[in-house]
């Protein structure tokens, strides 16, 4: 009899026992994710960020030439970019469950310098988390905006004469900024150290456009300008003059590389 109840005895102390430790092994993990959700379901952020490229391709076209240059055909300057951005993230199903949201998007602004070419964009940027379960600090980023602050320039070649076109800066000043459209894509990693202070790391292609200079084409005068020389005879002489004003664009095409802190 006494061998008989020993066995159920057994058997319910080993199962109070597992259940025991069962709740001991569960408390660290809520209070992980507790930590997690507090660590990072702030829904606004602010991002400072500093990015270092490399210019691979250089691509200019106008209305009489087009030409591309890669790295291979010339030593590029590097581009140099610093950013501020505001940033939301959607309070998503995921966002609820995890702690971080799968959806983030803001807005932007940056001081840009790229081949000797200064800009001031403004832009809207997104981030989509891919594997928010598995790895939910990598994203994928995308920025679309247009530079902003722009000033027209005018090349103009003083040998061909001293054409002038009013309202224009026949000078070129490199430091001054200039408009046209930009655009990156990557990717990126975030951690969060606490639910307002973190880091960040892109990788991403950078596309953007300059439309800052105006170009001016030369051509010859219909009618020539008699000259008399001094032993009796005439010559024909054709003046140069301003036959053209059009707008030249620069595309340049860089790999970046950034690091944030964020708030």
């Amino acid at each position: 009899m006494k061998k008989r109840l020993h066995l159920p005895l057994l058997v319910l102390i080993m199962a109070l026992a597992t259940n025991v430790a069962a709740q001991d092994n569960a408390e660290p993990q809520i209070s992980k994710n507790k930590q997690k959700q507090k660590q990072n379901t702030g829904l606004f952020h602010l991002e400072l960020e500093w990015r270092e490229g490399l210019t691979l391709s250089e691509h200019y076209t106008d209305k009489y030439t087009s030409t591309t240059q890669t790295r291979s055909d010339n030593d590029f300057a590097g581009s140099h970019a610093l950013q501020a951005n505001i940033l939301f993230n959607l309070p998503t199903r995921s966002a609820r469950e995890t702690g971080v949201g799968q959806w983030t998007v803001g807005v932007g602004a940056g001081l840009h310098r790229v081949s000797s070419n200064n800009s001031l964009p403004v832009y809207l940027t997104m981030r989509y988390r891919p594997f928010l379960r598995q790895v939910p600090s990598v994203f994928a980023y995308a920025d679309l905006g247009l530079s902003v602050l722009g000033k027209e320039h005018i090349y103009d070649n003083p040998s061909r004469g001293e054409g002038k076109v009013e309202g224009l800066d026949k000078s070129y000043d490199s430091s001054s900024f200039c408009y046209g459209p930009f655009g990156a894509l990557g990717i990126g990693y975030q951690h969060m150290f606490k639910r307002h202070f973190g880091v960040s790391v892109k990788l991403g292609m950078h596309l953007q456009q300059f439309r800052r200079q105006v170009g001016v084409h030369y051509a010859e005068d219909d009618q020539p300008t008699i000259w008399d020389n001094a032993d009796g005879t005439q010559s024909e002489y054709y003046n140069w003059h301003i036959d053209d004003i059009f707008y030249s664009k620069m595309l340049i095409h860089s790999l970046q590389l950034g690091v944030g802190v964020m708030f």
